[in-house]
């Protein structure tokens, strides 16, 4: 997995918490390059993983794990964690005697991460878990911990996949029903997004992938525990009163949907499926207690026991068809604001009437003149 201090094809790193993490760092002790995680500016505690990028943990259930270690922060605890349905981490401490110094560790899967090995034996999320992740918790200030040469030895080469059962999935996707000028929409065919967003590292299991169902896009979402939607600017849905999102549970029975604004502060709402059919779930927006609907910066779906699940049609709306965007009409251009269209074009002198992308200060916001 970490070779020379790269890290290999077939994975991913995710920095979960605080982490400062550098591939091809220096060797704290000589020559070549190793991997290098401290921490960040909110305190001692981190956590990094590394996840697979494909179908590999099944062969890993017996196999073993070796890492060589280097720390020159003496009293510092670190684990190494594995998960998949189940997490289990294994602890080691920097003392006197392996202090500035590698070391080298291996670990039988079987032995030290049993439930987590199990489920890979099991092939319970078909290769989607954390293979090797390093979380620090309760150190000093300024700890830090090199790491080089992680693999697995001993790989099952005669382990073969549960063969796959059918499941249901949708051809048709829903139509939304509501006015363009009462919504603002995150993702949807039928309305122009209000902005983009990125699928954050927060150490889940979920496959997330946008595919065609007729003729529509979907996200199909493989092994889904939960998945974070990083909006690329936060947006404000105080106008609107409800949150709309169209899910397909292929064997799943609960999906809860989480808007957040920064602190961070949220809220759940989940709710009962029907599996194997399309749910349209509309959500007060009054029912996520404490979260300040002018600055949504991340949306949240979890509850999906690492199943399939795929989403459509994800948006907030004002249900009276009132316009969604809470600025005032008539507003004026402000110096130093750029505006956009809804094409993403930029526009030197907005027109009264339209509506408009206005960034400034590194913020975006929807704005009608």
């Amino acid at each position: 997995m970490v070779t020379d201090g790269k890290l290999d094809a077939g994975f991913v790193n995710y920095n979960w918490w605080n982490s400062s993490t550098t591939f091809e760092a220096e060797n704290p002790s000589g020559e070549g390059k190793v991997l290098t995680i401290k921490q960040g500016a909110d305190g001692p505690n981190f956590s990094t993983g590394i996840h697979t990028n494909g179908q590999l943990t099944g062969p890993l259930h017996s196999a073993t794990l070796n890492f060589d270690w280097y720390s020159p922060s003496e009293g510092a605890k670190f684990m190494i964690r594995l998960t998949s349905k189940s997490e289990i981490n294994y602890t080691f401490e920097v003392t006197a005697d392996n202090v500035s110094k590698w070391n080298t560790t291996s670990l039988n899967v079987a032995e030290t991460f049993p439930a987590v090995a199990q489920e890979w034996k099991d092939f319970s999320m078909a290769g989607a878990g954390v293979v090797f992740s390093v979380v620090a918790e309760g150190n000093a200030d300024g700890s830090q911990v090199s790491f080089n040469n992680v693999y697995y030895s001993n790989i099952d080469e005669a382990w073969k996949a549960p063969e796959d059962e059918n499941k249901p999935a949708p051809t048709t996707v829903p139509t939304p029903i509501h006015e363009a000028s009462s919504v603002l929409s995150l993702f949807s065919n039928a309305y122009t997004p209000a902005t983009t967003f990125g699928i954050g590292g927060w150490g889940q299991s979920t496959q997330a992938n946008v595919v065609e169902v007729d003729g529509k896009n979907v996200y199909k979402l493989d092994f889904f525990n939960y998945m974070g939607w990083e909006l690329a600017s936060s947006i404000n849905v105080s106008g609107c009163d409800t949150m709309h999102v169209d899910v397909f549970p292929a064997k799943g029975s609960k999906l809860g949907v989480t808007p957040i604004s920064p602190g961070p502060r949220e809220s759940v709402k989940v709710s009962d499926l029907t599996t194997g059919e399309w749910n349209s779930l509309d959500l007060p927006l009054a029912d996520f207690a404490g979260v300040d609907m002018k600055e949504v910066f991340q949306v949240k779906f979890d509850q999906g026991d690492q199943d399939t699940y795929y989403l459509a049609n994800v948006y907030f709306y004002n249900s009276t068809g009132a316009n969604a965007i809470t600025a005032v009409e008539g507003i004026v251009a402000e110096s130093g604001a750029e505006y956009f269209n809804l094409q993403g074009q930029r526009v030197a002198a907005p027109a009264q009437g339209q509506i408009y992308v206005r960034v400034a200060n590194g913020r975006a916001s929807k704005v009608r003149f």
